[in-house]
């Protein structure tokens, strides 16, 4: 027996916490496995050096409805951007610079979709996508001079 006092410290009593630490540690990578990337949306953006004029943009994405989504047009989607208070469907506002690759990992919505904006000064046809449930969790957005390139889903 090592240690004197009230708390005698043997070999079987110190493997009993290392034990049940590793058993918390398992338990705890799991439950990071299972829940927190499944919970998360990691986009990828790359951009040609061309792109906007050579200016930077605003990428947008919110959680929507697949009938908003539709239906609001670039200047209403534009106002939501910038309002106050916060409008509480946005889920990532960031500039993206031409020449330049961006990633970012933002939490996936409960319910709806989600829809990506690109706010070209001079919009092309594609300046928004919809990502529709399921939502993937790895995609690439190829942005284009003053357009939305292409859009590749890594993964589901």
């Amino acid at each position: 027996m090592t240690g004197a006092g009230l708390f005698p410290i043997t070999a079987s009593s110190c493997a009993r916490p290392r034990r049940r630490l590793r058993y918390l540690a398992l338990w705890a990578f799991s439950a990071l496995v299972t829940t927190g990337c499944q919970s998360s949306l990691h986009l990828t953006v790359q951009s040609p050096a061309d792109m906007n004029d050579g200016k930077p943009l605003y990428l947008v994405v919110r959680a929507v409805s697949g009938t908003s989504f539709l239906s609001e047009a670039y200047d209403a989607v534009a106002q939501k951007v910038f309002s106050f208070p916060r409008d509480e469907s946005i889920l990532l506002r960031e500039s993206i610079f031409p020449g330049n690759a961006a990633e970012f990992t933002l939490p996936r919505p409960e319910d709806g979709d989600v829809a990506v904006y690109a706010f070209f000064t001079k919009p092309g046809d594609t300046w928004r996508v919809s990502l529709r449930k399921p939502i993937p969790s790895d995609v690439l957005l190829e942005l284009g001079t003053n357009k939305i390139k292409r859009m590749i889903i890594r993964s589901q």
